[in-house]
Order: structure tokens, then sequence, then C-alpha cells
């Protein structure tokens, strides 16, 4: 399709739960061969685990939204912008308006595209299971719903007042409609959105806007997402092979790096798993450059409760430089836990492995649980098993709040310890073997320059006559193979205490 003239506006207010979580595919074989993008994950959020998941269901008929899908959806934010906020139903736009803003020439092929791409929208469902963040009530939201729920065209009926709509009107969903009154909403930039070339580029820099936004908040110098997560919220197919991984989003990343949004982005292998990668992306200039715009406007709060929403997303690399030293109450004296003990030392230990450390003080029941470790396991194990537990939560994305989660992996995680205590004396076995076999070697190695030495200074009839006896000991096949007759003599004048030790 033809390119139209864009304007847009400076910045542009964009809702969080259908900014982070996956609605539209990047992926073109996903998006014509099935019908589902799903989100799962583990985690505690103080009542311990809990299974939530962000489902987006196609219609059979008329298939997932996709890339031109999006590029509507992101049309229709800027006019919603432009109206101004409290939003309100119905929202009014113009077809060739809404052509002008996705950078397409207005025709009826464009027009007729359109109508496919909201016939899409407003049938694809969202199933929360505790994963939509509702802002005006505080809470997450387990419930079926849609991003848009109707489309008005010109000259059609309207359901309030029966007469014929003078231009076409947008019904967005309910729950969409609430959060961006309640501006639950970050600022993304359009111009430099569509300045990105690639959909890959556009959509991280979706995502990781909204997490770098925590950054600042967490004190921490980079974000950390499971290549798996990563798949899941683009979406797009993930890769078995670390080189498949690379091909699929080095592009993307580059294209972030080169215009400074990334400054660069760091790969590492997921300890336990061979098809699992870490990647730490870190913020660069332009990610961070909107984050006090976004601060005087939106006013309310931040666009994203660390404590609660962004943990069920992604983990923070905790920066040890600015982690500040924990304010321990002096309760715990009362629990029967002096402050400044090991029991406080373990559960600090336990909170700076945390994915987001709570702002919340430990109680007097963590301490308690600590000291119990510590007297049943002595020092080194109890911090052994918290350290266990906080790997095994990070490798099966489950999100631990409170130091209790930790004693669910004792049993495992002295097993896991018993084992490394094999494993390192085996090691050590092989260490000492191999290195008694080297010493040997070498011993060996010096003799044989020794005996070497001897015989280079025999007379030469002794040294023919010690010749001959080394042929007589070699098979008539390698008698004229010089090295095996040298070495044989020198093992004669060995063997004879001729060398000393």
């Amino acid at each position: 399709m033809e390119k139209a003239d864009i304007t847009f506006l400076p910045i542009v207010r964009s809702e969080v739960n259908f900014l982070v979580y996956p609605f539209f595919c990047l992926d073109n074989r996903w998006h014509t061969d099935r019908l589902t993008i799903e989100y799962h994950r583990t985690l505690d959020r103080g009542n311990g685990r809990e299974d939530i998941s962000w489902r987006v269901l196609g219609h059979q008929a008329y298939g997932l939204p996709g890339l031109f899908d999006w590029e509507l959806h992101k049309a229709l934010e800027v006019i919603i912008n432009e109206r101004g906020f409290p939003v309100r139903n119905p929202v009014p736009f113009g077809m060739r308006d809404v052509c002008r803003r996705m950078g397409i020439t207005y025709s009826g092929r464009t027009a007729e595209a359109i109508k496919d791409a909201f016939l899409r929208i407003i049938s694809t469902m969202v199933e929360s299971k505790h994963t939509f963040y509702s802002k005006a009530k505080k809470r997450w939201i387990e419930d079926n719903f849609h991003l848009y729920d109707r489309v008005i065209y010109r000259g059609d009926e309207l359901p309030e007042d029966g007469g014929l709509a003078d231009t076409n009107y947008l019904y967005l969903g309910s729950w969409y409609l609430e959060n961006l009154n309640a501006l639950y909403v970050t600022l993304v930039d359009p111009h430099y959105r569509r300045s990105l070339s690639m959909g890959l580029a556009r959509r991280l820099s979706e995502i990781l806007g909204v997490k770098f936004y925590g950054l600042r908040q967490a004190h921490a110098p980079s974000l950390r997402y499971a290549y798996s997560t990563v798949c899941a919220f683009l979406p797009v197919t993930r890769h078995r092979y670390l080189s498949q991984a690379h091909r699929q989003l080095d592009a993307a990343h580059e294209e972030l790096i080169a215009t400074g949004f990334l400054e660069r982005v760091e790969w590492q292998t997921a300890t336990g798993s061979a098809s699992e990668w870490y990647l730490y992306y870190f913020p660069g200039p332009r990610a961070l450059a909107p984050l006090s715009a976004l601060q005087a406007s939106v006013s309310a709060a931040p666009p994203l409760d660390l404590e609660e929403y962004d943990g069920a997303a992604d983990a923070f690399v905790p920066s040890t430089a600015a982690t500040p030293a924990l304010d321990l109450p002096p309760e715990g004296s009362a629990a029967g836990v002096p402050p400044g003990s090991r029991a406080h030392e373990l559960v600090q230990h336990f909170r700076q492995g945390l994915v987001v450390t709570p702002p919340r003080r430990p109680s007097a029941k963590e301490l308690q649980q600590a000291e119990t470790l510590l007297r049943e396991h002595g020092d080194a194990r109890a911090r052994a098993i918290v350290t266990y537990a906080l790997g095994e939560a990070r490798r099966t994305d489950f999100q631990m709040q409170h130091f209790g989660a930790v004693l669910g992996y004792q049993e495992a995680a002295l097993a896991a310890l018993t084992q490394q205590v094999q494993q390192a004396q085996r090691q050590e076995a092989t260490r000492q073997r191999q290195a008694a076999e080297q010493q040997e070697m070498e011993a060996e190695r010096a003799q044989e320059e020794r005996a070497a030495a001897v015989v280079a200074a025999f007379p030469e009839a002794q040294r023919d006559a010690y010749r001959q006896r080394a042929l007589a000991h070699l098979p008539p096949g390698m008698r004229d193979m010089d090295g095996l007759v040298a070495r044989r003599m020198r093992h004669l004048v060995i063997e004879e205490g001729l060398v000393a030790q």
C-alpha cells in the first residue's frame, strides 16, 4: 500500500496492560495458522503461589489481529489522545484520517482492509486470570473482555437513538476505557516508533519502555528477561538453538541500539537449561528521556506498580552498589530475634536475590523462620538452601515475596547439596589422579632424558652393542624405526641401573 504523509502528537499516552501483554501477532505464520496467544506464570503476591495467565483467543473465521491491525490501533491511540481525557465512548473517527495516520493512502481497498482489521480486533477475546491490572479498582482482574466492543460506520444506525451515523464511531472495551481514564498509562513517542523499520524493534520498544521506568525505581542498571518470556510478550515463535534466537532478535536489537533506545544487549545461558537464555537490556538515552515528562503529566501514580504488577512480568537485575541496606525493625527483638543477628543476615540474603525487593520490612514470622532454618542446618547450609530456592524460583518463573516460600525447597536443596558434595569429591579424586599421572609422566620423561645422556657418553663400540640388543627386542617390522630403537636403548640403560634416580 502506498505511503501517505503522517502527522503525530509529540507524545501519546498508551494503556499499560495492552502495551505489555501480547495482543497483536508479529509472527505472520502464527497470525495465519493459530488462534491463540498464551502467557502463563506462577508468582507469589504474598498469599502463596498463584497461577496467572493472559490468553488472547481469535475468532475461527477471522483469525488473530496482525501487524496491520496493530498499526490501526496505534493510529486510533493518537486520535483518542488528541480528543483529550477523560475518554468517552463512542470515539468518532474518519477513514481518511486513520489512513493518513497509518501512513497509507486512502482507497476503497484500504477502507475494506481497515474494516477487516476492526472485525478481527472486535472478535478477539482476552481471558485474564489475575494479569490485567485495574488501576481504578486496585486489583488484578479475572474476566473475559475485548479491546474494542464495536464499530458503527457512517450511515449505519446508531444504538442510542436509532438515527444514522454521520461519521464512524468506535466503542472501546470497558476495562481498556476505564484504565485510560484512570491514567494507567505510559508515554510513547509515535515519531520514534514510526522511524523504526522493524516490527520487532517497535514491539520491543513498547515493552521495554514500560519496564525501563521501573528500573529507576528499582535502582537497577539493566532489565533481565528470559528468552521464553520475550517470545511470549512479542509474541513470536520460541527457538531451541541460540543461533536461531540471535538471528530472530539481533537485527531488532541493533536497530534499537543504533537509534539510542538501548545502550546494549547481553545474552547469558540460563542455569540448568540448554534452550533458555537471559537477555540483559541496558537502556539508552532515548529510552530514559521521556521519564521526567511521564511523572509531570501523569501525576496520579507511576504507570507500573513494581511491587505487584511488574513482578509478574519479568526480573530486575539488582545493582549491588545502589541497593540500600535493610532497615530492619526493632520489633525483631520482641520476636526473640535480635537486630543484626544471623537470621537478619539470612533474610537480607533472601531479599537481595528476589526479582523485586519488597518495600515492606521483614516480618517477625520471617525472622523466626530464618532462625529455625539456621538452627536446624547451620549457617552455610541455611544460606545454600536460600540460594538454591532463589535459583529454582527464577528458573520456574515463581515470584517469591516472603521468606516462608524458601521452606518448601529444603528437601530438594539438601539433595542438591549432597549431589554437589559428591560431585566435588569425584572431581577432587579425578584431579588428584590426573596430577599423580602427570607427575609420573614428568618423572619418566626426566629419567629418559638422563638415559639419553648416558647413551650419548658411551664409547662407539658400547653404543653399537646396546643398539644390537635393542634391535633384538623389536619385531622385524619396527627395526628400521630409529626413534623406537633409540627409546629401547634408553630403557635398557634404565633397566640396568645406569641412570641416577
